[in-house]
């Protein structure tokens, strides 16, 4: 379970969806799970090189302020596959 790799994160699921465009593949959250936050954030998804299924993982918030990040789980698993299908990951 990913709790045991970082308990200290605060949120444990926020949802993401990866978008790309000719020059990234990113991971959005679309509303940061930080208390206080609630911002929007973008994460590194593999530039189109590599799965961004890879890429899931514990991730430090771009907050401006102390926090102990979180784990980014894809919010469209479906999408996201034929993405990857699509750009032949």
């Amino acid at each position: 379970m990913i709790e045991q790799f970082w308990p200290e994160a605060q949120e444990v699921f926020p949802i993401a969806w990866v978008e790309f465009d000719s020059r990234r593949m990113l991971w959005v959250i679309d509303v940061c799970p930080v208390a206080g936050c609630g911002k929007r954030h973008f994460h590194g998804a593999g530039a189109g090189k590599v799965d961004p299924r890879r890429l899931l993982s514990h991730r430090a918030g771009h907050c401006r302020f102390r926090q102990n990040g979180y784990v980014l789980r894809d919010m469209y698993p479906q999408r996201t596959a034929q993405v990857v299908a699509a750009l032949g990951l």
